[in-house]
């Protein structure tokens, strides 16, 4: 399973959905709420970055503690 997590379809949906969160707020009517918007942005772009971070650590442990944190 190591190595393997960028390649799953729960990464590759997360990255699907933070580009859809950064068009939503910059474009929609969130695009002025700067505070709401970065956090919306900062926690759309986490959900790969910990399943891609949790893989790299190479224990299934710690992997399974950045899975638990999406």
């Amino acid at each position: 399973m190591m190595g393997n997590l960028q390649k799953l379809n729960i990464c590759q949906k997360g990255r699907e959905l933070a580009a859809y969160i950064y068009k939503l707020v910059h474009d929609g009517p969130l695009a002025y709420g700067f505070g709401l918007r970065d956090q919306m942005q900062r926690s759309a772009a986490s959900i790969s970055s910990n399943i891609v971070q949790g893989d790299e650590l190479n224990t299934s442990k710690q992997a399974i503690k950045h899975l638990l944190n999406v």
